[in-house]
């Protein structure tokens, strides 16, 4: 399972249920069941939303490009790529 993976999974822990996480980012439970699959990664869109509420930070979320959407950004700890 790659990192990003596990990354979600963790912040859907923190809701309780892939339904509930989908209604906090108002996405179908469809989508974020491809995001548990690896069939779609989580939009970069939503992940300062999802650090900001469970602390499962956006470098997780994105470790293949995070640093092409904020630049900025200064992780704790610099995630490489799988």
């Amino acid at each position: 399972m790659k990192p990003q993976t596990l990354a979600i999974i963790e912040a859907i822990a923190k809701f309780g249920s892939q339904v509930e996480f989908a209604v906090f980012l108002n996405v179908t439970p469809g989508a974020v069941n491809q995001w548990t699959k690896e069939i779609r990664p989580v939009p970069a869109r939503f992940c300062p939303r999802i650090e900001a509420r469970t602390g499962v930070t956006r470098d997780r979320l994105r470790p293949d490009d995070w640093r092409e959407y904020w630049p900025d950004y200064e992780p704790k700890e610099i995630h490489e790529p799988a």
